[in-house]
Order: C-alpha cells, then structure tokens, then sequence
C-alpha cells in the first residue's frame, strides 16, 4: 500500500504492486519480493488559475509570482504542496491575516487516457467563520495594523490586571502592570511592526527574533 501511494504521489497513477512470499517453514521465516510496475508517468498539460476575489487576484497579478506548475513537467505531489505554501506566504505578507491553505484547491484529471492532465488551481473568495454557533462565510480582506502595543512584563497571571505605567514611542504603545522597566527608544529597534502598515508575516516574525536575540524575555 505505501509502495502504491508513493508512486501516484510521483504520477504514477496507473503503477501497481505485487507481492511473492517464499515461506521457509523449518526455520520460521519467509522472503517477500516486491515488483513494481511503474507504469508511464503524467505530466501537466493545461494550467488554469481561478481566483475569485478581485483584492486576491489583484495582490497575485501584481506580486511577479512565477507558479511551480509547468506545462510539460511531471506531475508530483510536492509540487504542489510548495505552490500551496508560496500562495499563502504571499498572502499573509500582502495583508491577507486570515488567509490558509484551506482556501486553496487543485483539481486534478487523473483519469485521461493519454498521460497528461489538466490542473484547475483554484482559490476562495471567502472564508468561514463561526457566529453564534453557525458557520457563515466572509470575504478575504487586506488588514492594516491599527495599533501596536508592546506588554513589557507580561504573564499569565497578571493576566487582566490593570496598566499601571505606559509610553507612546514612534507610534508604538509600551505598557506595564508595575513600572516600565526598558526604554522604548532602545526596545522599538527590535519592533518592525509599525502602525498604519499592513500586515506582514514575515515582520512579525523578524520582531519575535529581534526580541528573543534581546536575551531579557522568556518565550
């Protein structure tokens, strides 16, 4: 079976297994050969992209994106799952917060007859989302950030507890339950998350690195 399932994850959709066991009975063991038959591989033929949110489809045209599925290349699942992880990066950088890889689909003809297929990539114009126990779908939106606010001695426990001491510094919001213990001049070098910006994931990501290089806060 994972012989099977290996060799259609490398389209090889018509590849079969078959199995010989030679038992040894006075010995307790036996010998299983495996032969493998490939089969001719599929490659992709026509490449459709469908997306139906004018703000996706405008952020997808505008960003230079080169898609991994190629006319004439042979079909392979990883080919696909790093499109699908290059099409969420470039939303999620682009403002899109919201955006995962459950809002992509690829439609695949695996039954012609003459080795080639037709992919249909297609991405949602809405997402789902739960209000008052049903499901209802909203539209994929670009977010900005509004604000920014930095919780210097934060913890779980003071959870709730009221602000004692704060500082506006560049537009970013520095907040303590006790006394501000850092100078925000110094921290907000390491905050790449301005507001008025949009949304980016890769600059939450590089904030996170900055404050950990920091070696003052637990993580």
């Amino acid at each position: 079976d994972n012989l099977s399932t290996y060799y259609k994850t490398q389209g090889y959709f018509k590849s079969s297994v078959h199995t010989k066991i030679t038992r040894d009975s006075t010995r307790k063991k036996a010998k299983v050969t495996y032969h493998i038959n490939k089969g001719k591989p599929t490659v992709l033929d026509t490449i459709n992209i469908k997306i139906k949110s004018p703000d996706l489809d405008s952020i997808y045209k505008n960003s230079g994106l080169e898609t991994l599925l190629t006319t004439g290349e042979p079909y392979k699942d990883q080919t696909f799952r790093n499109e699908a992880a290059n099409v969420v990066k470039l939303f999620r950088n682009n403002g899109v917060y919201h955006f995962t890889e459950s809002a992509l689909g690829f439609y695949v003809d695996s039954t012609r007859t003459d080795y080639k297929t037709n992919v249909d990539f297609l991405i949602s114009e809405n997402r789902l989302v739960e209000d008052n126990g049903r499901y209802i779908e909203k539209p994929y939106r670009v977010h900005s950030i509004q604000e920014v606010n930095i919780y210097t001695d934060y913890s779980f426990t003071k959870k709730g507890e009221p602000i004692t001491d704060s500082i506006s510094y560049n537009g970013i919001n520095f907040l303590a339950h006790n006394k501000l213990r850092y100078n925000p001049k110094y921290l907000s070098q390491s905050i790449f998350l301005k507001p008025g910006d949009i949304y980016k994931d890769t600059l939450r990501n590089l904030t996170r690195t900055h404050l950990k290089s920091l070696q003052n806060f637990k993580s």
